[in-house]
């Protein structure tokens, strides 16, 4: 029953959207192929509050499952500023950008720049992560817990599911335990390969009820993603639950080992590792030793505080160091109550400072990737680590909240969070083609429900047969090309694919083109 109740409060609140202008829209969008490899995309353009609009256009070659071709170099009403209006037109060579013949899905995409960050931060709601701690508090082992950790698992899948994620389970055997990894995805509008996760495990130790180690970090993710989740990025995010951390860090070598898209740019993986113990007592936060000679810095920041555990350690490496001051940036320009205490780790971290590689960004720093860990210390601050005595009364929901404020502060600016709106538009497109000493190409008009077929030779004839993919002849012309464009309508063709074949005088070329009339 608590379960249904937490994502029935979880479904009411995400409809209730922070109160922000409208989107701009974009209505009437056509793209026409005009040959020698450049198209012409016009579209309508509106936005309710007159706001100026930033333009992008990006294309798919698999029917719109992933957009990861940007139209550089396209001209016209496209970028920022776009002024709202009627009759948008942006021309694009997309010579040395598409290379293969076929059928190609358009995106373009409408973002008036209009997103109120801090009003997003401060809905971050500390009831809610208690309300959700109080659920998923509990042994979640694969042997002594293995309800609750099914439950828990449960919980962040529908979670991700009602936010409108892309939601996988990434399963692998573990001594006969079937693991999963729980993985939701939105992808950016604009630059999807470009990628940004925030992650954390749900596993706990045998008999540790786990409220802050990790319950709190993965309260922290789904109270991120309720935020978060009513807006398009420009770059992905994806959401995830590892498994097994207890047992060597086994489900995030496995995610970095085998789940990544082969197209993910990873351009930094945020860790939650227990963001919840909070203490302002002098000498609660305690120091792993020659911590003072490798990081006198952060060591004086803790010092000076007398040795209080009031802050979050945000553990970063030197090469990928601008990733882990951008949480810092963040942190001080949104969350200013937030304190701090930030870090790279040396690189020879696995001898020198194995503590720092206790997570699952560690998993992402040994694969060469971005990652950084946010914790609160772990055994060096909560008495209660890996204890039955972990529970949720031990931690500060207020702390929690601001840890989680700082990464959507960080998260917003890094994928480029937008107010945006898109439209989609599909065309075949044909390149130019070698037919004995003829260049020849074919266009096909969607509009007009026509194949446009150009030589750069004359005086040859030329016979141009369709054939539905059995074989069996449909359509066929012949005529002398002279130097003008040969026309052959399609309109009396069913939506389908079929083959095209144009037959010379001493050589065939054949392709697939695909009618799509209605």
């Amino acid at each position: 029953m608590r379960h249904l109740i937490i994502l029935c409060l979880f479904s009411l609140i995400t409809t209730q959207a922070i109160a922000q202008n409208e989107p701009p829209q974009i209505t009437n969008l056509t793209v026409i192929d005009n040959g020698s490899n450049s198209l012409t995309f016009t579209y309508d353009l509106s936005d309710m509050e007159g706001d100026d609009v930033e333009i992008s256009l990006v294309a798919s070659d698999n029917n719109g499952q992933h957009f990861l071709i940007p139209a550089n170099g396209a001209s016209g009403d496209i970028g920022f500023p776009t002024t709202p209006g009627n009759g948008k037109s942006i021309e694009w060579n997309y010579t040395n950008q598409i290379t293969l013949d076929g059928n190609y899905r358009f995106r373009l995409v409408a973002d008036d720049r209009q997103v109120d960050i801090p009003a997003i931060v401060a809905a971050v709601d500390s009831n809610l992560l208690r309300t959700d701690l109080e659920f998923v508090e509990g042994i979640r082992h694969r042997t002594t817990g293995a309800q609750h950790l099914d439950e828990t698992i449960d919980l962040m899948l529908n979670r991700f599911e009602n936010a409108g994620l892309v939601t996988t389970s990434q399963s692998f055997d573990f001594d006969g335990y079937a693991a999963r990894n729980v993985i939701g995805n939105k992808a950016g509008l604009t630059n999807e390969a470009e990628l940004y996760i925030l992650g954390g495990h749900f596993d706990t130790v045998l008999d540790s009820p786990g409220a802050d180690d990790n319950g709190s970090a993965i309260v922290g993710i789904l109270e991120a993603l309720r935020v978060l989740a009513p807006y398009n990025f420009k770059r992905s995010l994806r959401f995830i639950g590892f498994d097994l951390e207890e047992e060597g860090l086994v489900g995030s070598l496995e995610y970095v080992d085998n789940g990544m898209e082969p197209f993910d740019e990873l351009l930094g993986m945020f860790d939650f590792e227990m963001i919840g113990y909070y203490s302002d007592e002098p000498n609660s936060q305690t120091l792993p030793d020659g911590f003072e000679l490798l990081f006198p810095e952060a060591y004086a920041a803790v010092e000076d505080a007398e040795f209080r555990g009031n802050f979050i350690t945000n553990v970063g490496q030197a090469e990928f160091s601008a990733f882990r001051q951008a949480f810092d940036v963040a942190a001080a320009a949104y969350v200013p109550e937030l304190r701090v205490v930030s870090l790279d780790a040396p690189a020879g971290w696995l001898v020198l400072t194995p503590d720092l590689g206790r997570s699952d960004h560690a998993s992402f720093w040994l694969a060469g990737l971005p990652a950084i860990m946010l914790t609160d210390g772990a055994n060096f601050r909560n008495e209660e680590y890996h204890m039955e005595g972990d529970t949720l009364g031990n931690l500060n929901f207020t702390f929690i909240r601001q840890v989680v404020q700082a990464t959507v502060a960080a998260i917003a600016e890094e994928a480029g969070i937008q107010n945006s709106t898109f439209a989609e538009v599909n065309a075949m497109l044909t390149n130019t083609m070698d037919l004995g000493q003829c260049q020849f190409q074919v266009i096909q008009h969607s509009s007009t429900q026509q194949l446009e077929i150009n030589a750069s030779c004359t005086n040859q004839p030329l016979t141009t047969i369709i054939y539905q993919l059995n074989g069996r002849e449909i359509l066929k012309t012949s005529t002398n090309f002279n130097g003008s464009s040969i026309y052959v309508s399609t309109a009396q063709l069913p939506d389908g694919i079929y083959l095209l074949q144009v037959n010379g005088i001493e050589q065939t070329y054949s392709q697939k083109i695909m009618i799509a009339n209605k």
